[in-house]
């Protein structure tokens, strides 16, 4: 039967419209003529038939406002708009900001959803909500109120659109109101955020509502993520730039199996951030714990051996010129002329004999003998020059070689003599050859002898002449003879 009620219900409208009279229809609705509609408005057209607007229920019959505008309709109270003087109750006008049109209550829905400009009412958008604007620009007004996204909210009722959750904030709920601040430890660094991001590790967020993280002063450090605050590095620990999870060991430290350690005594560390300590080196000692610098032995000590935690006394009669040294050397003594240190005692110099702890004092090897030898005691110990040689003496360091045209003719002498065929040219001993023509046969000559007449010298360095052979002759000084007889 339903499927004939909505023929039928046309028809008997048709012939009531005819006739001037009301009918009803066989659905059992009522018909009423066409509305005669204000300005903004329009009839409606829906479940129209002809002339006439069926409604549901029958008892409420109104006109479709045109987009953009509304019907200030006061008598809906279950969707009760505020009253403004712009828009007296009954009155057709422009949809404010803030607010949407509705579906009055009580009007028949299904119909009204299948058209937009049948919205004849509005409502304020509540806080969490926003008025969604008309998409074709015929209001200030909108044509939805629409739940603020995750990242928005509205705080007050009558938004045209939705705040951003602010830097430091989030909203991670459809409809909120607010904005949620960043828990310490997490932060947001943008507008319209949904979540919060973790301190990094290395970095700390001390209060809530921040947009930043803080990295870790030097001195401190953040091991894990979402930290609310810095630690300080343990002590004798600490690191070098900001930002960092974890510190490093100070001069004097070492950090092995995640342990930190002092350097035992014998080693040290220089630096920050060790592994591992140094050993003191030789010549050098670390004599504490936790140390950042190895110590030079001081002068009079030393340290032989790497790894110390102390240094040696240099032995009696010993000691070193410098710090740092690894052995000690005999200290000298300070010897009279004569004699020279000899650890530990002082001893006769070479060309020298004696000892003073025995009554004999240093004294020098006399004329004509030498010694090249330390520590000699007794003059014996001098040795005499051999034949050729001199000592000049006295404190002579060994013999010379007589020069050539002169020798010695026994041992121990203290200079030299000129020999036959050489002659002493002057004070200073310089030595000549006799030229040719002369001659010289003593030892120590200081001048040569001419050749006699009837003699000859023809050789340099002779030590005797010749006589002219058969009848010949020659001048004194000759150095050859003439065939005919010298003659006066």
């Amino acid at each position: 039967m339903k499927l004939f009620a909505r023929p039928l219900a046309r028809w008997l409208v048709l012939v009531g419209l005819q006739m001037g009279l009301m009918l009803v229809s066989a659905t059992g609705f009522a018909q009423t003529p066409p509305l005669t509609c204000p300005v903004g408005s329009v009839p409606s057209d829906i479940r129209a038939i002809g002339a006439f607007t069926v409604e549901r229920p029958p008892a409420y019959i109104f006109c479709a406002t045109i987009p953009g505008l509304y019907k200030n309709e006061t008598f809906v109270t279950a969707e009760a708009t505020p009253t403004s003087p712009a828009c007296n109750p009954g009155a057709i006008c422009p949809v404010p900001a803030g607010y949407a049109t509705t579906i009055p209550n009580g009007t028949n829905q299904g119909a009204l959803r299948t058209r937009a400009n049948q919205l004849v009412n509005i409502v304020q958008a509540p806080a969490g909500s926003y008025a969604q604007r008309d998409p074709m620009g015929r209001s200030t007004g909108g044509t939805a109120v629409v739940p603020c996204p995750i990242g928005y909210y509205s705080a007050a009722p009558g938004a045209i659109s939705c705040t951003p959750a602010a830097p430091g904030s989030y909203v991670d709920t459809v409809g909120a109101k607010a904005a949620t601040p960043c828990p310490a430890g997490s932060y947001s660094r943008a507008a319209g955020a949904t979540s919060c991001i973790p301190a990094d590790a290395g970095s700390f967020v001390a209060t809530a509502g921040s947009y930043a993280q803080t990295p870790a002063a030097v001195g401190f450090y953040v091991p894990a993520a979402g930290a609310t605050a810095q630690l300080a590095c343990p002590a004798n620990s600490t690191t070098t730039t900001t930002g960092q999870t974890s510190c490093l060991a100070k001069p004097g430290f070492y950090i092995a199996n995640n342990a930190l350690n002092p350097c035992p005594a014998g080693s040290y560390s220089a630096t920050v951030g060790a592994t591992t300590c140094t050993p003191a080196t030789r010549g050098a000692y670390v004599a504490m714990a936790g140390s950042s610098a190895q110590t030079p032995a001081s002068v009079g000590s030393y340290v032989p051996t790497a790894g110390a935690t102390g240094q040696q006394t240099c032995p009696p009669n010993t000691t070193n010129t410098g710090t740092g040294q690894t052995s000690c050397v005999a200290i000298k003594k300070v010897c009279p002329a004569g004699s020279e240190n000899l650890w530990p005692d002082c001893v006769a110099s070479v060309g020298m004999y004696g000892e003073p702890n025995m009554n004999r004092p240093y004294s020098s090897c006399p004329k004509g003998t030498w010694n090249d030898q330390k520590n000699k005691w007794y003059v014996t110990d001098c040795i005499p020059a051999s034949v050729g040689y001199y000592a000049a003496g006295p404190g002579s360091v060994g013999q010379v070689k007589c020069p050539t045209g002169s020798t010695t003719t026994k041992t121990g002498a203290d200079t030299c003599v000129t020999m036959p065929g050489y002659f002493k040219k002057d004070m200073f001993n310089n030595l000549q050859p006799c030229p040719i023509g002369s001659y010289s046969n003593t030892m120590g000559a200081t001048q040569c002898t001419k050749a006699s007449p009837n003699f000859y010298v023809d050789k340099p360095a002779s030590t005797e002449q010749t006589r002219c052979w058969g009848n010949s002759t020659s001048k004194a000084g000759a150095y050859n003879c003439d065939a005919a007889p010298y003659k006066k």
